[in-house]
């Protein structure tokens, strides 16, 4: 008897160390949060090599105007002449994140949006800004394929000292 019970409680043992369980959404979410903030730390550290391994061979990026928008050599030409010409410094402090994922339909795919204020500060002298941005980033097979970002374009101009003159009428 004592034999058979132990043989039995080994069996269950080993049929579960070897049940997976299916990944939640849960468990997908947070695995596109780590990939997402650690391409958010790329950018703002200018290590191109993580920026280019994060971005999917189909990637399009969108800014906040019409004609805003990039393919993956784009973005990472962009990327390069950011930090070799303008920028000084990136920072990025994060307020909130979500996660969804869309199952059919034109959105479909995994999804990371993320809140935060990003301060950028120059190289030329430009005086420094600080604005509120909204990124949304699509993520497939562990990619990110797409973002699309939003912020204010006329509050960071203010900042730098631009004025604004209504047309006359």
């Amino acid at each position: 008897m004592k034999k058979t019970s132990v043989v039995i409680i080994l069996i269950v043992a080993i049929v579960l160390a070897n049940c997976t369980s299916p990944e939640t959404p849960y468990h997908i979410g947070e695995r596109n949060k780590a990939i997402v903030e650690k391409y958010i730390q790329a950018v703002m550290s200018g290590d191109q090599k993580t920026v280019s391994e994060l971005l999917a061979e189909d990637f399009k990026g969108y800014g906040p105007n019409r004609s805003d928008s990039t393919n993956k050599a784009q973005e990472i030409a962009n990327f390069i002449t950011n930090w070799n010409e303008r920028f000084k410094t990136i920072d990025y402090q994060p307020d909130y994140s979500l996660t969804n994922t869309v199952n059919d339909g034109r959105l479909m795919g995994d999804w990371v949006m993320s809140w935060g204020t990003l301060k950028a500060t120059y190289k030329n002298g430009r005086a420094p800004v600080t604005f509120s941005i909204h990124t949304v980033f699509r993520l497939k097979d562990g990619k990110i394929n797409l973002i699309r970002n939003y912020w204010n374009s006329a509050d960071i101009m203010k900042q730098q000292g631009f004025k604004f003159v209504p047309p006359e009428e």
